[in-house]
């Protein structure tokens, strides 16, 4: 069962469902096969002939975030926590051997990235009041950005759009978004992709902070999911 906002067999949003689909599993592929996150050549058993399938499948229980944050998040955790079977060969022939027989080992993998989504919304300010409230909320606030035009700084509040940017949006929030921007990170703070889903160009300082408020993000979820695996280890 699925609401009717996720369902693509209804005739009313199936389009845009459909589409929402392509591109929830377009950034997932991205985010967690694409950026090499596991080590394939340590999935090598015999060069040419014998290797491992790694089989990932993310299924979402809820919606109270950002689904793709969520999606890459899960996997990277699954990925970590995984420990498949050791194998030796032997004249040629692999022979995998059971748990009782040797500790299964974890996969090696390169880094580990995770998705850092924001939905972006351009206000217009009514009043002097309304512009101060929205500046400091928003990254232009920030002591190093640069105007995008002098020009409109001098035309008062109400010709200036200000951007803000909101963090892990829900699909309500999404929807109602001007315009959404993902960056996939490592804790390292390597950019491993940048999606823009719609609306107008953003000026590029705001990037910039958004970039390194993803960067944070990242080295927290890090931090977390080391901790949580460290934890679970003895059970494990």
């Amino acid at each position: 069962m699925a609401g009717v906002e996720y369902d693509v067999g209804g005739v009313a949003g199936a389009t845009e469902s459909r589409e929402r689909e392509a591109l929830f599993d377009r950034l997932v592929e991205r985010a967690v096969r694409h950026t090499e996150a596991v080590d394939r050549e340590a999935l090598c058993v015999i060069a040419g002939k014998v290797v491992w399938h790694v089989h990932l499948t993310v299924h979402l229980l809820a919606d109270h975030g950002a689904p793709v944050d969520a999606a890459v998040l899960a996997s990277m955790v699954a990925l970590r926590h995984f420990r498949r079977s050791d194998v030796s060969v032997v004249d040629g022939e692999v022979v995998v051997h059971s748990s009782d027989e040797r500790v299964p080992v974890p996969l090696a993998y390169h880094h580990l990235p995770f998705c850092v989504t924001f939905a972006m919304f351009i206000l217009r300010p009514e009043t002097e009041t309304e512009r101060s409230l929205l500046m400091a909320q928003s990254h232009t606030a920030s002591a190093d950005s640069q105007p995008v035009d002098m020009e409109l700084e001098n035309e008062g509040p109400k010709e200036l759009d200000i951007p803000v940017a909101l963090l892990d949006p829900s699909l309500m929030e999404q929807t109602l978004a001007h315009s959404s921007i993902s960056f996939v990170m490592n804790s390292q703070r390597e950019v491993c992709v940048l999606d823009k889903a719609g609306g107008a160009s953003l000026p590029y300082q705001v990037i910039l902070d958004l970039l390194k408020d993803a960067a944070m993000r990242a080295k927290e979820l890090t931090q977390l999911v080391d901790t949580a695996l460290a934890e679970d280890a003895p059970v494990a």
